[in-house]
């Protein structure tokens, strides 16, 4: 389930009462958070970890008042071996411009980064 302020009001939660990143620990990807919160931030996005995919999201929330639904912009796949990260693999529904994928290159410059569009 993805949490939006809506859902968190009806459970009587609020939102900072939520960890988007609940169960990323042994995740490759959770060993780059602070930097893709920084590229997240740039963006004017947020990040998640998407546990049914073992992957980091930066998504752009939904908007009640102006009915703009959520949307993914990547989703981040970092894997690696001997609890190593050593490659990642950058997927998004539509080609990223170039200073995306140069923000995104240097938050994750200490493993090979690849790009796909993934529609």
């Amino acid at each position: 389930m993805v949490y939006n302020a809506s859902t968190i009001k009806r459970e009587g939660g609020n939102a900072m009462s939520r960890n988007a990143w609940k169960d990323s620990g042994g995740s490759y990807v959770s060993e780059f958070r602070k930097e893709l919160d920084e590229v997240a931030k740039l963006l004017g996005a947020k990040t998640r970890f998407n546990l049914e995919q073992r992957c980091a999201e930066l998504y752009v929330p939904a908007c009640r008042w102006c009915k703009r639904a959520e949307e993914v912009l990547v989703q981040v796949n970092v894997t690696g071996e001997c609890s190593v990260a050593g490659g990642a693999k950058v997927t998004s529904p539509q080609p990223l411009l170039d200073s995306t994928k140069k923000l995104l290159k240097k938050a994750l410059s200490r493993v090979n980064v690849r790009f796909e569009v993934q529609p």
